[in-house]
C-alpha cells in the first residue's frame, strides 16, 4: 500500500512539472504567468532531491538555464529562472555537477559585469555562483578561479561597500543586499573546503578591509558580519594569509575594534553580538599561530575576553567561541596566561568544567586550565612567599623574587635557596618519656614552635613547609589549626579532618553515657571485656603485650572490681635507648576526661579500692 501510494505520488509530481514546463513555453508574452510556474517549480523542488531528479529527466533543468540567457523574455522572468537554479543545484548534487561548466561561468562573469544588469540580476547570479562553488573543489572552485569568477566578485566587493565614512547607518537597500550576497560567495570560492589559491587571491581586499573596520564608528552586525566572515574564511588555516592580514595592519585594527566595543557588551545587546563576530574572527586570525597571538597581549586582550565571559547575558552558545579565542592566547604565550590569572579567570574556568553541561565547553575550560597550571602555581607560591610580583624562574625551576636575585646574583647555591624556605628545626634534648599524653604535648610544643618560626619568617603554609618526617599522624592536625596562612588544599584537609573527628566524639559520648547509664543502673553487673574490646584498650592505653621485646614486659590488665595488683606492673621499668620509662597513673576523672577526647572506642573506668601505699608512684 504505502509503495503505491509513493508511486501515485511520484506521478502526481511529474505530471505537475510537465505542466508547468508547458507553460513556460507557450507563455512567452505573459511574463508574468511564466514568474509565477517558475516560483511554483521553485516550492516543489525546494529541498526535494527526487523532485529535481524528475525535472531533470524531463529536461527541465536545461530549459530553465536557457530561459535564464534568452534575450526574448523579461527581466524580472530571468531573475527568476537564475534564482531557482539555483535552488535546483542546492537541493540536489548531480544538478550541481551538471550546471558547473565553463561556459555557464562565463554567463555569470559577463552579467556581473554588464552596467545595465539590474542589482537584483546580479545578486540572483552571486547566488547560483555560490551554490555552484560551495563544497565543490574539483570542479566549481576550480572554476571560479580560472573563468575569472573569483576577481569579478573581488572587484564588486571593494565596489559595492554600502556604507560611507560620513553616515554609515544609512538604511539597508538593495545595495548592501548585493555587497552581502558577494561576501558570502567569496567565502564560498576560499573556504568549505579550503582553497588556498583562492585564498591568496582575497589577499589583495586586506587594506580596503582594514579601512573599513577603522571607519565603522558605530557597530552594526549589518555591516560587521560581512567583513568578519570574508576575513575569517580567507585566514583560516593559512599561515601565509595570517601574516599577510597583520603586515598590512588588519590584526590590530580588528583588535582595537573588539576593544572599543566590548566595554559596553555588559549592557547593550548589540555590543554583545558585535564583539562575539570580531572574538570569532581573532581566533581564525591567531589560530595555530603563536607569533601573531602573542603579539596581541600589549593589548590586555585576555582580560576584555574574560571581561566578556563572565557577562551574565552573554548567551551560552556564544560562550565556546570566546574560550577557545582565550585557549589559542594562554597556549602561546605566558603573559596572556598571567592577565587571565590576574583577572580572576581561573575561578570562572573551573567553573565552566564542573558546572557547564556542554562537554566542548568543559574541554576548552581544561585546555585553558592546562596552559595557566605553572603560572597558577608561581601565583600561588607569591602569595604564601609574599614575594615581590617581579619574580623570575631561574634554569631548576624555582621560583625566586626579584630583591632576592638582586641581592644575591642569583649565583646562591641550592642549599641557600632552600633555607629561604625551610630554616633548621630547633635542637631538642632528650626528654624522659613519661606516658603517651606527655610525648604528644612535648611533641605538640616543639612543633607549633618550629611552626611559628616558619610562618614569622616565611608567611607560608606550614604543610607546605615542614618536612615529612617533622610530621606524625597525633600532630599533624593540632600543627595545622595553629598555622595563619594555610593554602587551600591544606585548608581542605583541615575542615575534613574536623568533621570527621567531631562525628567521632559525638559517637564516643553517646557510648559513655550509655556505659554510665548501665553502671549506675547494675554496677554489679559488669562483664569481662571482649578480646577485641580488650585489645583496643590496650592500644589505646599503650598496654599491648609485647612478647618479642625482652627489655621491657606488662602483663595484662584484670577488670576485676575489686583490687587486684596484677594490674600493676611486676618488673621495674628498665632503660631503653637512653630513655627512662615511668609508668603514669590517672585518676578515675582523668580517664573518664582522656576517653571522651580521643576518637574511636571510648572505655568507662570501673571502681577501684585506693592504691596501696607501698606502690603508689610517689613512693618509688
Amino acid at each position: 500500500m504505502e509503495r503505491r501510494f509513493l508511486s501515485n505520488n511520484r506521478n502526481t509530481t511529474k505530471t505537475d512539472l510537465t505542466l508547468l514546463l508547458e507553460c513556460l513555453k507557450f507563455q512567452m508574452k505573459c511574463p508574468d504567468l511564466q514568474k509565477q510556474a517558475l516560483l511554483t517549480i521553485h516550492s516543489i523542488c525546494e529541498k526535494k532531491e527526487d523532485n529535481v531528479d524528475l525535472l531533470r529527466e524531463l529536461g527541465g533543468v536545461t530549459f530553465l538555464y536557457n530561459l535564464s540567457k534568452s534575450s526574448v523574455v523579461h527581466s524580472d522572468v530571468k531573475e527568476t529562472a537564475l534564482f531557482t537554479l539555483g535552488t535546483l543545484a542546492e537541493a540536489n548534487v548531480y544538478c550541481k555537477h551538471s550546471l558547473c561548466r565553463k561556459e555557464i561561468f562565463m554567463d555569470i562573469v559577463r552579467l556581473l559585469t554588464q552596467e545595465d544588469a539590474s542589482l537584483n540580476q546580479k545578486r540572483v547570479s552571486v547566488y547560483l555562483l555560490f551554490v555552484l562553488v560551495s563544497q565543490n573543489r574539483e570542479s566549481g572552485q576550480t572554476l571560479a578561479q580560472t573563468t575569472g569568477c573569483l576577481e569579478t566578485l573581488m572587484e564588486l566587493f571593494r565596489s559595492t561597500f554600502p556604507f560611507s565614512a560620513v553616515d554609515n547607518l544609512r538604511n539597508v537597500n538593495q545595495n548592501y543586499q548585493l555587497w552581502a550576497s558577494v561576501s558570502i560567495a567569496l567565502c564560498g570560492c576560499v573556504n568549505n573546503p579550503q582553497n588556498e589559491e583562492g585564498q591568496r587571491v582575497c589577499v589583495a581586499a586586506f587594506p580596503i578591509v582594514k579601512t573599513w573596520l577603522q571607519q565603522i564608528s558605530v557597530p552594526s552586525t549589518e555591516t560587521f558580519q560581512p567583513i568578519c566572515s570574508f576575513i575569517a574564511m580567507t585566514v583560516s588555516s593559512n599561515a601565509y594569509v595570517q601574516e599577510s592580514f597583520a603586515a598590512c595592519g588588519g590584526l590590530e585594527t580588528l583588535t582595537v575594534a573588539l576593544l572599543r566595543i566590548v566595554s559596553t557588551s555588559d549592557t547593550s545587546l548589540l555590543s554583545r553580538q558585535v564583539s562575539v563576530i570580531i572574538v570569532k574572527t581573532l581566533s581564525a586570525c591567531i589560530a595555530d599561530n603563536s607569533t601573531l597571538a602573542s603579539g596581541l597581549a600589549q593589548y590586555d586582550l585576555v582580560n576584555h575576553l574574560f571581561f566578556l565571559l563572565a557577562s551574565t547575558h552573554l548567551d551560552p552558545e556564544d560562550r565556546l567561541s570566546v574560550l577557545l579565542t582565550i585557549g589559542e592566547c594562554t597556549g602561546a604565550s605566558v603573559e596572556h596566561q598571567s592577565q587571565l590569572v590576574g583577572c580572576g579567570g581561573v575561578p570562572l574556568m573551573i567553573t565552566f568544567l564542573t558546572e557547564d553541561s556542554s562537554e566542548e565547553v568543559k574541554r576548552a575550560a581544561t585546555f585553558i586550565l592546562q596552559t595557566c597550571k605553572k603560572e597558577v602555581k608561581e601565583e600561588q607560591e607569591t602569595k604564601m612567599t609574599g614575594a615581590d610580583p617581579m619574580r623570575f624562574v631561574d634554569r631548576r625551576g624555582i621560583c625566586m623574587s626579584s630583591e632576592v636575585q638582586s641581592l644575591e646574583g642569583g649565583n646562591e647555591s641550592h642549599a641557600e635557596r632552600k633555607s629561604l624556605f625551610r630554616p633548621p628545626l630547633l635542637q631538642t634534648k632528650p626528654e624522659e618519656i613519661t606516658g603517651s599524653d606527655e610525648v604528644e604535648n612535648s611533641d605538640l610544643k616543639r612543633m607549633r614552635k618550629a611552626t611559628d618560626y616558619r610562618s614569622v619568617s616565611n608567611g607560608r603554609c606550614a604543610g607546605c613547609v615542614l618536612a615529612f618526617e617533622d610530621v606524625t599522624s597525633r600532630t599533624y592536625a593540632s600543627f595545622q589549626s595553629s598555622c595563619e596562612n594555610s593554602c587551600d588544599m591544606h585548608r581542605v584537609l583541615q575542615e575534613a579532618t574536623e568533621r570527621f573527628r567531631m562525628s567521632h566524639l559525638n559517637c564516643g559520648v553517646r557510648q559513655d553515657q550509655k556505659s554510665v547509664a548501665a553502671g549506675h543502673a547494675d554496677p554489679s553487673s559488669a562483664k569481662a571485656p571482649t578480646p577485641t574490646l580488650q585489645r583496643s584498650c590496650e592500644k589505646l592505653c599503650g598496654l599491648e603485650h609485647k612478647p618479642k621485646d625482652k627489655k621491657y614486659t606488662r602483663t595484662e590488665p584484670s577488670y576485676s572490681t575489686g583490687t587486684d595488683k596484677s594490674f600493676l606492673p611486676q618488673h621495674t621499668w628498665r632503660k631503653h635507648k637512653g630513655f627512662t620509662l615511668t609508668p603514669l597513673y590517672k585518676t578515675t576523672s582523668q580517664v573518664a576526661h582522656t576517653s571522651q577526647t580521643r576518637m574511636g572506642p571510648s572505655f568507662t573506668p570501673l571502681k577501684r579500692s585506693q592504691l596501696p601505699e607501698a606502690i603508689h608512684p610517689a613512693h618509688m
